[in-house]
């Protein structure tokens, strides 16, 4: 099999909203013109574990669904993503008002490969599982069809899969981290200690 490079848009096109909620697509709304829409406070981002954070998704996602022209609502969303405890949380916070599958997929090729659904998420140790997971959302009549949103979760699911790029997002994170400390503390900001 040959692998063909592809660029982010190629695969996403505009239709990409990054953690803080803003989409790059300037025809969709992001959390700035949601935030009282959802019923946060204030428009400050949320936690992607947060019940608020997953409804700004799911608004985002419907607005996405009519500027595509389907003439059908969203009624279901599948995450794919690679940590249980974020993509898995958005995911089960979109569970609480509509339907939701999820994939969590890490590649530990150094232990046997293993598949495990717990409610409506499936993790696997091995990405070449997506196969298993088309195969579950079929026994399970969840429709792939014009109302479902597909939400990919992108850094280490795509940029880093398969374990690529780890290190480099991590250290990225670590950065981004430190640059905001220092621009709250100033220089005083002990990055050791941090």
């Amino acid at each position: 099999m040959a692998w063909q490079r592809r660029t982010l848009a190629e695969v996403m096109g505009q239709r990409v909203i990054y953690r803080n909620l803003e989409p790059v697509a300037s025809d969709l709304p992001g959390l700035g013109q949601l935030w009282s829409v959802a019923g946060l406070q204030e428009c400050t981002i949320p936690r992607k574990t947060t019940r608020e954070y997953a409804h700004v998704v799911w608004l985002i996602l419907e607005e996405a669904q009519r500027l595509r022209g389907s003439g059908q609502p969203i009624e279901r969303m599948l995450m794919i993503g690679d940590s249980a405890r974020n993509d898995g949380a958005v995911a089960r916070n979109v569970g609480l008002e509509h339907a939701t599958r999820a994939f969590i997929g890490l590649d530990a090729p150094e232990v046997p490969r293993d598949c495990t659904i717990q409610q409506d998420v499936m993790t696997a140790n091995r990405w070449d599982a997506l196969e298993d997971m088309l195969l579950w959302l079929q026994d399970t009549g969840f429709a792939c069809d014009e109302r479902l949103a597909v939400l990919v979760d992108i850094d280490k699911t795509i940029i880093g899969a398969r374990g690529r790029n780890d290190r480099i997002i991590d250290l990225a994170r670590v950065r981004a981290a430190e640059s905001t400390a220092r621009s709250a503390i100033g220089a005083d900001l002990d990055v050791e200690a941090f």
